[in-house]
């Protein structure tokens, strides 16, 4: 089953709208978070109609 699941994850994660080139003139925006056990961080920029990761 966490196979499948990643698989699914791997798939979503390169299927548009999630990849976007920046536009260069938005702001950007950078999300992190921490743990005890990781990182991880996602940097969005704020466009006209809508955020983009």
């Amino acid at each position: 089953m966490g196979i499948r699941a990643f698989e699914a994850l791997k798939r979503a994660l390169i299927q548009p709208p999630v990849l976007s080139l920046p536009n260069g003139v938005d702001q950007f925006i950078l999300d992190s978070d921490q743990s005890d056990v990781g990182i991880g961080g996602v940097l969005n920029q704020v466009g006209e109609e809508e955020m983009k990761s």
